[in-house]
């Protein structure tokens, strides 16, 4: 077998870097405990924060539990949004050359009566000219409409 791992370094902060750091550092704390594991972040302090808006899944609130943080406290602390979908406006162009929107409703992998909605749209949905999220989800509706969720508080 070979020698364990002793060392782990994450390059880059942001909130993937430190919520890696954060989940490793307690997955291994007997190991950082005992000497036997270090992990380092390298965050540059000449690079500014992106800011592209990281989308989290449905098991943040498993993590947070896992990582011993309130996600309640966290809510209320950490100036976060509520995203429920990526908007590309102008992302492409229709074939009559106007700008096309794209919206990508985050959706699940789910089935309705034992299919994908892929299979409803292809057979149901382009007829209409509307695109697939348009037809899987609310969000491009909502998105029209200048709607979203309330922030709890």
């Amino acid at each position: 077998m070979g020698k364990p791992i002793e060392s782990i370094t994450i390059v880059g902060g942001g909130t993937s870097g430190w919520l890696s750091a954060t989940f490793l550092a307690r997955a291994m704390q007997t190991e950082i405990a005992s000497g036997r594991m270090t992990i380092t972040l390298i965050e540059s302090p000449n690079i500014p924060i992106v800011g592209v808006g990281e989308a989290t899944s449905p098991a943040l609130p498993q993590l947070f539990q896992f990582i011993g943080l309130d996600e309640k406290k966290f809510i209320k602390n950490a100036n976060v949004a509520f995203k429920l979908s990526g908007y590309f406006d102008g992302w492409n162009v229709n074939k009559d050359g106007s700008p096309r929107k794209w919206v990508n409703p985050f959706v699940g992998s789910y089935n309705i009566a034992g299919r994908s909605p892929c299979y409803y749209y292809l057979k149901y949905g382009r007829e209409t000219g509307e695109d697939f999220s348009s037809i899987v989800s609310p969000c491009p509706a909502m998105i029209d409409q200048n709607k979203g969720p309330r922030i709890p508080g």
